[in-house]
């Protein structure tokens, strides 16, 4: 995740921002409106305005169990911080653009129709017959389309790949290039 960390720390610094208010390794703690604090991996405050948050997240084995946590992790991140922005938190008409990018291990496993367990009501069409990918690519765009991230992105790579930086976009939308290109355009409105 490093890579991608970089990648983005780099397309901030050529839209305008500086490395003193790009924050990677400590002070990432923002106030929600559901709790005091929540740390995102990345910060970015300008001229003590949030201009952005952005969280980088993996998952490799165990996806049926850990593919909740993740979303009930990013539903309440997403949504603590939408009501944060709303009621004020970060200062009236604060509109900071919030980011959410998913590198799932690319296995047998993250690609075969997953099993949904529906004793009393069948889970959305969204999800039947999909994979753990196929889920990620569900929930990231729903994430975006109800408002509680301005983008996402999903990203696959192998174990030996990801290593060595490879790493492929399963779905066009949800790629690096429209992040990159969401982030970079939020940037130069807010500067």
């Amino acid at each position: 995740m490093n890579g991608f960390c970089r990648l983005v720390q780099h397309l901030l610094l050529e839209n305008g921002i500086t490395d003193e208010d790009i924050h990677i390794e400590r002070t990432l703690e923002l106030p929600g409106y559901f709790r005091p604090t929540k740390k995102w991996d990345m910060v970015v405050v300008h001229k003590k305005k949030l201009i952005a948050a952005l969280e980088f997240k993996s998952m490799a084995g165990s996806f049926g169990n850990n593919f909740n946590n993740r979303a009930e992790e990013a539903i309440g991140t997403g949504a603590d911080m939408r009501l944060a922005i709303k009621k004020g938190v970060f200062g009236r008409g604060a509109r900071p653009w919030i980011g959410w990018l998913m590198l799932l291990e690319e296995s047998e496993d993250s690609m075969r129709p997953a099993q949904i367990k529906e004793p009393h009501f069948p889970a959305l069409p969204d999800f039947q017959g999909k994979s753990i990918a196929g889920r990620f690519e569900a929930l990231l765009r729903k994430l975006v389309s109800e408002g509680l991230f301005d983008s996402s992105a999903l990203l696959m790579c192998t174990r030996d790949g990801g290593q060595r930086g490879l790493y492929t976009e399963p779905v066009k939308d949800l790629g690096m290039g429209q992040f990159l290109s969401s982030l970079a355009g939020h940037i130069r409105k807010s500067l």
